[in-house]
């Protein structure tokens, strides 16, 4: 008993840590120098055709409904994102993004997001920062084993808002 409150401590203060320093900007976002190395498929016809290629493979942005064919040809850094923007919470999902922790990739793809909602507008309205903090925060979670099934892809949904309260640190400590 006393070893499973040692480890709750343990995670709460380790988390608490990562989570501050997310929400400082500590993790060098703001001052690092990012070359962006990615380009747009503007001859993309449909969802079996990368929209656009990142400095280590392409992105695919699908359906739900094409995810399935999609996975059988995409290579190991190719990257899957599902549009669900037509719901009333419009959201993209990086499939498997807890794997990624490179941040000019990150920021490849989220840049790339931004600009296929440029070209495809919807009422998804997120900056690249809230953005960036919350695929960090879902892999933090990921790697602290919490509810794995939902931390292992960002879900990019307008509401932002679980991230940064206090009952995400809750729920951690409860697993």
């Amino acid at each position: 008993m006393k070893n499973k409150i040692k480890n709750k401590k343990k995670r709460l203060i380790a988390t608490g840590l990562i989570m501050g320093s997310i929400g400082l900007g500590l993790f060098g976002h703001k001052d690092r120098e990012y070359n962006p190395i990615f380009s747009i498929n503007y001859e993309c016809h449909n969802n079996l055709e990368p929209f656009a290629s990142y400095r280590s493979g392409n992105v695919y942005i699908v359906s739900d409904s094409d995810l399935k064919s999609v996975k059988t040809i995409v290579k190991p850094n190719d990257i899957i994102v599902i549009d669900r923007r037509d719901a009333d919470n419009p959201d993209m999902v990086v499939f498997n993004s807890s794997l990624i922790w490179d941040k000019d990739i990150i920021d490849d793809v989220l840049n790339i997001l931004l600009t296929y909602e440029e070209m495809y507008p919807s009422n998804w309205n997120r900056s690249i920062e809230s953005l960036r903090n919350e695929w960090i925060c879902h892999n933090i979670a990921y790697k602290l084993g919490y509810d794995r099934d939902d931390t292992l892809s960002a879900d990019l949904d307008n509401d932002e808002s679980i991230y940064f309260d206090h009952k995400v640190l809750t729920k951690i400590l409860r697993n």
